[in-house]
């Protein structure tokens, strides 16, 4: 009886044995963002995790990207939340995914970037940046050319354009600043292309004061829109009507009357008073010949559309973020225009 139990303990002892011996498979697993297109103005996309075992993600940089859920096991979609880019500069995102079978792990770390904010439209890429207002705006005036629309050199003999070509300046033989249409690309490029506001905004201006059109039929690429009045004052803070000045916008500076153009520009905005088209000629009066400050020897304004209405004594007209650029100082504000004049054109997101 005796024999007959021990050799069943040693048969279990040696079944122990072999279970203590069992190796423990190496983890696998797949992890797959499906989206390629990561981006720039805060999203959320998702990613595939293929595998049988534990599997938990980790990131770098959490102010950037946040994951759910960040642990499970088995095939899983998780959700990737990324972060607006406000830097204006590519951003490196980094994480990590690891899967577990019991004390063995794989690592598979994975990254990517935040792209530069832009905008394409037209075919044209436009630069983007983030303004102090928590608003992108874009960097570069509009070019575009709707199917089927000239563009003209400003003259009475086309009178009805809707479309310029951007100015150059120079000083004629009699020592005056005058200012030529350009068809140079290099300059379209630089300056973009000036439009009748009311054309561009696909409406004419509301006869009631401080009145947004709709914009349904400007043109417009999609998630962006034709800044209003009062956005282009919580902007710059300053408006030809006092009492609708913002002092406690970002860039509002009172002893300028207004936004420092410096200012917009060290944030990216890249404003120059470029000549524009009033009553069928390019305005190019009053010039900064200061040397020792920005934007010297062009034009004193330029205008930037609005999608405001301004109602003035005998007509509508317009508001229109406008630079001043002359002998005293350089700087942003918000004023009226006229229905009759061709201005930049910059978008602002939606």
């Amino acid at each position: 009886m005796k024999k007959i139990m021990f050799v069943a303990a040693m048969t279990c002892a040696v079944m122990v044995s072999c279970e203590s011996k069992k190796e423990v498979a190496d983890p696998t697993g797949k992890f797959e963002i499906v989206d390629k297109t990561i981006p720039w103005d805060g999203a959320s996309i998702s990613a595939n995790i293929t595998s049988e075992y534990d599997w938990s993600i980790s990131v770098a940089n959490p102010e950037y990207l946040s994951v759910e859920p960040a642990s499970g096991k088995g095939n899983s979609t998780v959700t990737l939340t990324i972060a607006k880019n406000t830097k204006n500069q590519a951003i490196p995102v980094n994480g990590n995914v690891t899967f577990t079978n019991e004390d063995k792990t794989l690592d598979i770390p994975f990254s990517f970037e935040i792209p530069v904010p832009s905008l394409e439209f037209g075919g044209t890429t436009y630069g983007v940046t983030y303004m102090k207002d928590g608003k992108y705006w874009m960097t570069q005036n509009l070019r575009y050319i709707p199917e089927g629309m000239t563009v003209y050199e400003p003259s009475k003999d086309n009178a009805d354009a809707k479309i310029w070509y951007p100015a150059t300046i120079s000083l004629n033989e009699a020592g005056k600043y005058v200012a030529t249409a350009s068809t140079d690309a290099a300059v379209i490029a630089a300056q973009g292309l000036l439009y009748a506001p009311e054309y561009i905004l696909g409406a004419a201006y509301s006869e009631e004061e401080f009145a947004d059109v709709d914009q349904k039929n400007a043109i417009c690429p999609e998630g962006w829109h034709i800044p209003t009045a009062q956005e282009w004052i919580d902007l710059v803070g300053a408006c030809s009507d006092k009492d609708r000045t913002n002092e406690k916008a970002p860039y509002y500076s009172a002893d300028l009357s207004g936004a420092p153009l410096e200012a917009l520009n060290a944030d990216g905005l890249n404003f120059l008073p470029y000549p524009y088209v009033n009553n069928n000629s390019y305005l190019c009066t009053v010039q900064n010949t200061d040397t020792t400050r920005i934007a010297c020897g062009m034009n004193s304004m330029l205008y930037f559309l609005s999608s405001t209405g301004h109602k003035a004594k005998s007509n509508v007209q317009g508001y229109g973020a406008m630079i001043t650029n002359n002998k005293t100082k350089t700087s942003v504000n918000v004023a009226y225009v006229n229905t009759n004049t061709g201005i930049a054109v910059r978008y602002v997101k939606d």
